[in-house]
């Protein structure tokens, strides 16, 4: 017969497992009001997850709206007359760096041409195309536009890539092996995770070509969420824009990467820091991009061709985010497009 210790020893690890798991379902699930990840800028919402605080200084000068938008207070939903008004969708790279991120630069540059303009910023850190198509189905459409820009696919590249976390793969509909689909309803077991990843991120990124067994995981893999949403959000934003205009992915990987891009590349949680296995899936997803967008018959710009050469790529601060300068290379090329002049950005 067990004893007394032995039993409550038992009942004591069963209850702080228990409010463990309970702790961590109310504190970190993405549909939890007091989702502690959110962090000190965002904010939970009921449709799509998260969103910037309103009325929230983000740095120097930089401000949400009462809406959480980076646009003028009190922006009115339908458009003055005379004014051209800029609509971007998108995630972390649509809003870094603060003082300087691209659509305030496009701003700036078309006013400097004595253009009228209007800028509505929807772009979250940390959105995936579930998360912009939910804000744009949800509220974002109610506003006028002249131009819609979205540029999508880091996070979900980064949530739901053939080797992320089975419990995010699970919820977009892909197919799991029975371990993995079990561990993935105990939420106390996701501290693997997180300490695999600690582990990781202290070893060194690398360059080699993929082994044979990678070769088909990446060969097989296909965004097929991605693809979904990104379709569902062009669609409805040509029946709400008369121009509308899809971004691919600006990367500092490359087949041929050199000592610094190795030491500045961040990879997805799950993937080992083989900088050919990223370059290989940020293919895949400007792939989607452009089968996408030919479907919808809407133009593409090609910011993967923009930063593909060594010097380029030095405005890269990690795998996909810019400095200011990189990001003055987008905005001349959206300013070109919105004047109908031909890119010739500036290193």
């Amino acid at each position: 017969m067990p004893s007394r210790i032995s039993v409550a020893a038992i009942a004591v690890t069963l209850a702080a497992f228990a409010a463990t798991e309970i702790g961590l379902r109310v504190l970190t699930d993405r549909s939890s009001r007091w989702n502690v990840r959110l962090g000190t800028a965002l904010r939970f919402d009921p449709k799509s997850y998260f969103r910037l605080k309103p009325n929230h200084r983000l740095g120097d000068g930089v401000y949400t709206n009462e809406y959480g938008f980076l646009a003028a207070p009190n922006l009115p939903t339908a458009k003055r007359p005379g004014v051209v008004r800029l609509v971007y969708l998108g995630d972390s790279v649509t809003v870094l760096p603060v003082r300087g991120f691209y659509p305030a630069q496009v701003e700036a540059m078309l006013a400097a041409r004595g253009m009228q303009v209007e800028t509505l910023n929807a772009a979250v850190p940390g959105y995936s195309s579930e998360n912009a198509r939910a804000l744009l189905e949800t509220e974002l459409a109610r506003w006028d536009a002249d131009w819609f820009f979205v540029y999508l696919g880091w996070n979900d590249l980064g949530k739901y890539g053939p080797e992320g976390l089975p419990y995010k793969r699970r919820d977009m509909g892909y197919e799991l092996n029975p371990v993995q689909s079990a561990l993935t309803h105990v939420y106390t077991l996701r501290f693997v995770y997180s300490l695999q990843d600690w582990v990781r991120r202290w070893r060194p990124s690398f360059d080699r070509p993929l082994d044979a067994a990678e070769r088909r995981l990446y060969d097989d893999y296909q965004p097929r969420h991605f693809e979904a949403n990104l379709q569902a959000i062009l669609r409805l934003a040509k029946s709400r824009y008369p121009r509308v205009v899809a971004m691919n992915l600006a990367t500092i990987t490359s087949d041929h990467p050199t000592p610094s891009e190795l030491a500045r590349a961040h990879y997805p949680t799950g993937m080992d820091k083989n900088m050919r296995a990223l370059h290989r899936l940020v293919r895949t997803y400007n792939e989607s991009i452009a089968r996408v967008a030919a479907q919808e018959q809407v133009p593409v710009i090609d910011l993967y061709a923009l930063f593909d050469d060594p010097r380029a790529r030095e405005s890269f601060t990690d795998s996909c985010h810019l400095d200011r300068a990189g990001a003055a290379r987008i905005a001349q090329v959206v300013t070109a497009m919105v004047l109908g002049e031909p890119a010739t950005p500036t290193h």
